[in-house]
């Protein structure tokens, strides 16, 4: 109760202005969906209450309530156990937090949902920018090869005004129309452009790349009484071993004094033999790219030290891989 009309008027219009208060954005109407009804009463002095205890009471369905100081470490979750209350109820009861995950030191939250006394819609029109998320065009480039890409153009957000019509419910956002969207600036397309040119390994091109980088430990050719079918290219253990050319994968496994081994298909009956890796990382049917990581350097199969036993075949016969390589 409330000692007369004109405190009752100003409490209606303190709640207004509370919720008119609470958003941003130009009032469009403000309504209040239940029927208000001034009524004069003889009451007892105690039972009348001052204009800011009525606001308080009907904004919040309580003269008194219930909160929670937010400490180190507290999380809606510890918050609820603490109180004995259901997490749901809690976070029923607190829709002004921005995330259910992060609570700011000192907070204060509600241990009792929030029931107004009065239902009040305000409805205004508001005018945010938002990002205009850029494009990616890809363009071929038959001047790179087909494993090589590059950036031409970088990428860059656009930006656009959009106004729209807000509808909150007693504080809360319930509806949103779009008015209007205009363009501030427009995103700038990232252009990257992709190499088409492929490649044709022959004998003497220098075509290859080496599978490694290190010092050759054992060239190819005729060793004491056995013949060496490739060359060995000294590395630590790890290092990685790349695709001296495209292809496909035919083999990927254990094989005998090889150890780990890789074999790759480049087409007009070249092969390349990728053997004592330590780990391998395609499988059969793999398709490769020059370059691409295919194993790690290890000491699989036989061998006396970490390396990288590289070979060329043409028609199933071993070739002199330096013959192939680049220099």
């Amino acid at each position: 109760m409330v000692k007369d009309k004109a405190t009752a008027d100003a409490v209606l219009q303190g709640i207004k202005d509370y919720y008119v208060n609470m958003s941003p954005g130009e009032l469009v109407k403000i309504e209040v969906s239940n029927s208000v009804k001034l009524v004069e009463k003889f009451v007892n002095p105690d039972e009348i209450i001052t204009a800011e205890a009525a606001k308080n009471l009907i904004l919040k369905g309580t003269l008194e309530l219930a909160t929670y100081k937010v400490k180190q470490g507290d999380t809606l979750w510890t918050i609820a156990k603490e109180q004995n209350m259901p997490l749901d109820d809690l976070i029923k009861a607190n829709p002004q937090l921005k995330s259910e995950n992060k609570l700011a030191l000192g907070e204060v939250i509600n241990l009792k949902s929030i029931k107004p006394l009065l239902d009040v819609t305000v409805t205004k029109k508001v005018t945010y920018q938002e990002p205009l998320a850029f494009e990616t065009q890809v363009v071929k480039d038959d001047t790179m090869w087909k494993w090589d890409q590059k950036v031409k153009q970088p990428g860059e957000n656009g930006t656009k005004e959009v106004a729209a019509q807000v509808v909150y419910k007693n504080g809360i956002k319930v509806g949103q129309e779009v008015l209007s969207e205009k363009v501030l600036k427009e995103p700038v397309t990232r252009i990257v452009a992709r190499g088409t040119r492929a490649e044709v390994a022959f004998r003497g091109s220098g075509r290859f790349l080496w599978p490694s980088v290190g010092k050759i430990t054992s060239p190819f050719g005729r060793r004491g009484r056995e013949f060496h079918t490739g060359i060995d290219v000294a590395a630590d253990r790890g290092t990685p071993i790349r695709a001296s050319n495209s292809g496909t994968v035919t083999f990927a496994g254990r094989k005998g004094s090889y150890g780990n081994l890789v074999i790759i298909n480049h087409g007009g009956g070249f092969e390349t033999y990728y053997a004592h890796a330590s780990s391998i990382l395609v499988s059969v049917g793999d398709k490769v790219e020059k370059g691409q990581q295919i194993a790690t350097v290890g000491t699989t199969g036989r061998t006396t030290g970490p390396h990288v036993h590289f070979e060329v075949r043409l028609n199933g016969n071993p070739q002199n891989p330096l013959s192939y390589l680049n220099k």
